[in-house]
């Protein structure tokens, strides 16, 4: 079962983005897929990459498929786009992290060395705001 929003990846492979809804507080996870066809996202760029609601997928993801920060890491290197929000990474920082500035400040309401210090790429449910 998870307990915590953030990334996660399947033994198959595949990924996972575990976010809380607005509205009933509860999580859902989105799949992490390639975009068919031709979509720009909100610099018009086009997007090669896209998170898509995953009915019943949270019940097979658990906490500890959560991405560690090497993964995350490996994930952005690998991919050249962010962990959370699948946007190409530009920033060779960025990319170095798995993680752009935007979703670090918002996805992840602490530090990256406390990111770090935890291992995983997650963060308590009832840290972020709905």
């Amino acid at each position: 079962m998870v307990t915590k929003v953030g990334m996660f990846r399947t033994p198959a492979g595949d990924m996972f983005k575990v976010q809380k809804s607005k509205q009933s507080g509860y999580l859902y996870a989105k799949h992490l897929r390639a975009c068919e066809g031709v979509r720009l996202n909100e610099v018009d760029e086009r997007a090669q990459w896209d998170f898509v609601y995953a009915p019943g997928a949270i019940n097979a993801l658990n906490d500890a498929m959560a991405l560690s920060v090497q993964e995350a890491k490996e994930f952005g290197i690998k991919y050249g786009v962010c962990c959370v929000c699948a946007a190409r990474l530009k920033d060779a920082k960025s990319v170095r992290d798995g993680i752009g500035p935007v979703c670090q400040k918002r996805a992840f309401p602490v530090s990256v060395a406390v990111i770090e210090a935890t291992g995983t790429v997650t963060v308590e449910a009832e840290a972020v705001a709905a």
